[in-house]
């Protein structure tokens, strides 16, 4: 059963990419996507512009964004990938996370102009709303991230799934448990990182700490193998690693280190003005790290 997957485009070079990543995942998964481009007018609606005038623009816009839609289905079409186009109007990020629930989309995907943590909290950013606000799973792909090279029988998708035992990564295991059609091009590795600061470890002796973080590490592979074991009876080939670190910065080196595609985490639904000063693994990650980013609600 193929994924109604929304792709999101403004006619930029990021948004490009972001077409052209989906083109490659669809060659591997299932995917029917839709192409959307939203017109945003509201910020015209402050500077006093007779109602005629605004008439006109929304006019010129529309036919920029059929232009923009035009071209990027061609492309898609071009490389042997069918979707369905839709103009939209109004604020982009709320308008993108209604419509996917409109269209019933499984999977939303956006590019992201990396700006930083503080610039997206002041002044905004299209993919952090959606991400925040969006119940589906959210794809961010970056303009540093791998592409899907060769074919799907010799290049794997390699995902990087950070597991701590919550109820957010579970939800990741569940969003695979979807596309298990897929599961034998994708081969997945589940990581779990034991922060020694947050079990307070670094107060106590050698030889305790030693023992702590052996039961932790111990803990740890157990986790893993439980959700290791239900992805194999899908079919995945899965890996399984424990770490020791800060879980961000430790998901974003791992990505690095072993050339995955895409790193997956869990959201815990924080505010995004809470994830920027107490800080969130899904925040850290998708703004940190160089890889794709697919954040399930």
């Amino acid at each position: 059963m193929a994924i109604r997957t929304l792709v999101c485009t403004d006619g930029s070079q990021p948004s490009a990419r972001t077409l052209d990543y989906v083109i490659q995942l669809a060659k591997r998964i299932p995917l029917e996507p839709v192409l959307v481009h939203v017109i945003d007018l509201k910020k015209l609606e402050y500077r006093m512009i007779a109602d005629m005038y605004l008439d006109i623009i929304r006019e010129q816009a529309r036919r920029g964004g059929d232009l923009v839609l035009e071209r990027e289905a061609a492309r898609a079409r071009e490389a042997g990938v069918e979707l369905e186009t839709r103009l939209l109007e109004g604020s982009p990020g709320q308008v993108i996370c209604r419509a996917a629930e409109e269209l019933g989309a499984a999977l939303v995907v956006l590019g992201r102009r990396g700006h930083s943590d503080m610039q997206d909290l002041l002044f905004g950013s299209i993919s952090s709303h959606v991400v925040h606000h969006t119940d589906r799973p959210a794809l961010v792909v970056k303009r540093t991230g791998r592409f899907l090279e060769g074919s799907p029988e010799r290049r794997p998708i390699r995902c990087l799934l950070g597991m701590d035992g919550s109820d957010a990564s579970e939800r990741c295991l569940d969003a695979l448990a979807t596309i298990k059609e897929a599961a034998a091009g994708i081969h997945v590795t589940l990581i779990h990182v034991i922060n020694p600061k947050v079990h307070g470890l670094q107060e106590l002796p050698a030889k305790a700490r030693y023992e702590a973080l052996s039961n932790l590490f111990a803990q740890g592979e157990e986790l893993l193998e439980r959700g290791a074991e239900r992805l194999r009876k899908l079919g995945f080939e899965v890996a399984t690693r424990v770490e020791e670190g800060a879980v961000g910065k430790t998901l974003c080196r791992i990505y690095e280190e072993d050339e995955h595609d895409i790193v997956m985490v869990g959201r815990r639904g924080l505010k995004e003005a809470s994830e920027v000063f107490v800080g969130s693994v899904s925040h850290h990650v998708m703004h940190h790290c160089a890889g794709h980013v697919l954040i399930v609600p």
